[in-house]
């Protein structure tokens, strides 16, 4: 059927075939006889739908026209299996319906290729909506929402800087671990008062130790061998034996190079073991968890946190953690301000008690969380006198940093808008 109508399309006039295949076209014989065999119909009837016709002037001062030849878009195939259903009017009632086919087909295809058809659909049954009332409502509701709009896009208030952080002492001493060891020996239990100088805890090192027997011995060979070298070249001169002399001379200063690097070697290792042994820097109370419990016994990393001495009676301070995405609004706002920005925070330890800090100090560039988790901007609050316990070091804050005024809209959504333009931007 594909195939005839193709061929029909080609023609472009009516074809009728009632069972004598020489009335029939010679282009479509074939495509004709195919089909009426797959069929079996008695009549075949095919009609042409055709674009609607227009006029083109004939000439430029004359007002006579011609009409030009559609371009048909399609046909219409008609047909009948019975003999006795075929009659002399069916070729004109075929014909009947397909101009009604053809004048509600073409528009509908017309309409089809409309450039935006969809989308200009959706405007005219938004315009078919807004009628009466609904578009008294709808104008209503847009200027509520321009309104809307440019309240928070112009109206300013306070922006502050959600961040996290630790209250901590201001005099404190974090103390690490001065070479890889193993924690033989702790002093000071949690809370306890120390003072300067005092030994908090002991390392050891098997390292250390054998590289200061391996020291000792360079050392002592050294020692034995510019001894050596001294007896002979003594003998040497009694002997008045000048080449062996100088020789003997030359070696001794290279034992005596060697003795001396031996002896400073010997004072490095002798140092670390010394700094083994672990003491305060200054008085306070030594503030901790468990610390024999999570230190005893326990191999340690050169750099690792062992414990703190902290003076709780001295000033404190916040150590606050700003996220990366956030640090431009606090340095722009630290830089501008005349007065330290002002920090308002709670303890997670007090929740109930809203406090208030002032940042004095900000890092210059981002850097490692204490965490590790990511890049963060550390700063530095202080914080006015109050009754602070031992129990409060190291406690977690949650502040919130003035940064001046900002758009009331930027202020509610500001953390989706920033969201949006890191994943958006191109």
């Amino acid at each position: 059927m594909k195939k005839l109508a193709r061929n029909a399309i080609l023609i472009g006039k009516p074809v009728v075939f009632d069972g004598d295949i020489r009335s029939i076209d010679p282009l479509l014989i074939e495509s004709m006889t195919n089909y009426v065999e797959t069929s079996r119909a008695r009549m075949v009837a095919i009609l042409p739908l055709k674009e609607k016709m227009h006029l083109k002037p004939a000439g430029k001062t004359s007002d006579d026209s011609t009409e030009i030849e559609a371009r048909v878009f399609g046909v219409l195939i008609a047909e009948l299996f019975r003999n006795h259903d075929v009659t002399p009017e069916m070729p004109r009632n075929c014909r009947i319906v397909a101009d009604q086919i053809q004048s509600a087909l073409y528009p509908a295809i017309q309409h089809h290729r409309l450039p935006f058809r969809r989308s200009l659909t959706v405007v005219a049954r938004v315009k078919e909506f807004l009628q009466g009332k609904r578009l008294l409502a709808a104008a209503c509701i847009l200027a509520m929402v321009a309104l809307t709009v440019i309240g928070l896009s112009t109206i300013p208030v306070r922006y502050r800087v959600a961040c996290e952080g630790v209250l901590v002492p201001v005099n404190r001493q974090n103390v690490y671990a001065p070479w890889d060891a193993v924690v033989r020996e702790i002093m000071v239990v949690d809370g306890a008062p120390v003072n300067k100088g005092d030994v908090l805890l002991k390392l050891e090192s098997e390292i250390l130790n054998a590289d200061l027997v391996a020291a000792e011995v360079a050392v002592e060979e050294s020692q034995k061998l510019v001894e050596s070298l001294n007896a002979t070249i003594a003998s040497a001169r009694r002997s008045q034996a000048e080449e062996q002399f100088i020789e003997l001379q030359g070696e001794l200063g290279k034992a005596e190079v060697e003795l001396r690097g031996n002896a400073e070697y010997l004072k490095v290792i002798q140092g670390r073991i010394k700094s083994l042994s672990v003491r305060a820097t200054r008085s306070g109370i030594a503030s901790g968890f468990q610390i024999r419990d999570q230190l005893l016994r326990r191999p340690v990393s050169r750099g690792d946190q062992l414990l703190a001495v902290s003076d709780p009676d001295g000033p404190w301070q916040l150590e606050l953690e700003i996220e990366e995405f956030k640090a431009g609004h606090v340095t722009r706002a630290f830089v501008e301000s005349s007065e330290p920005l002002k920090v308002e925070y709670i303890l997670a330890t007090q929740v109930e008690k809203l406090s208030s800090a002032s940042l004095v100090r900000v890092a210059q560039q981002v850097d490692l969380s204490n965490e590790g988790t990511g890049y963060v901007l550390h700063a530095i609050a202080d914080v006015p006198p109050f009754p602070a316990t031992p129990s409060y070091i190291g406690a977690e804050v949650f502040a919130k940093i003035e940064t001046g005024d900002r758009a009331i809209g930027y202020v509610l959504f500001g953390d989706i808008i920033d969201f949006l333009r890191r994943t958006l931007w191109i």
